[in-house]
């Protein structure tokens, strides 16, 4: 029984240490922007396999938080650029998470947190 404890543990360290994407940053804090203006930081998405993969983009962002650039294909260890934007619709936090899931080849998934603070324009 300890050697099948012992041969699980290893399998799920091993599938953890060994993850197919990568996300550089992996959170993006926009600071203070004032609605109506915008302010874009740009995210890296790596494909760390030695194989090629598909993934997909998705967000749950409503409105204030843009992505794009295409990451669709990823050759093995290669990488893409994601352009992510803060457009803050009013005051106030505002924050949510894009997720980075690859489609084919495995089931691994990166998740970015992006935050700003949308402030009123002083006249």
């Amino acid at each position: 029984m300890k050697s099948i404890f012992a041969m699980l543990c290893f399998f799920i360290f091993s599938i953890e240490a060994h993850a197919s994407l990568l996300a550089s940053p992996s959170s993006v804090n926009f600071s203070s922007v004032d609605v109506g203006a915008f302010r874009s930081q740009t995210v890296f998405i790596r494909n760390n396999s030695d194989e090629d993969i598909h993934v997909s983009v998705s967000d749950s962002c409503m409105g204030d938080f843009y992505t794009s650039g295409y990451c669709g294909s990823l050759s093995r260890y290669g990488s893409c650029s994601l352009r992510v934007e803060f457009h803050p619709r009013r005051a106030g936090y505002q924050g949510c998470g894009i997720t980075v899931r690859q489609i084919t080849g495995g089931f691994d998934q990166v998740y970015i947190n992006v935050s700003g603070h949308g402030v009123e324009r002083r006249r």
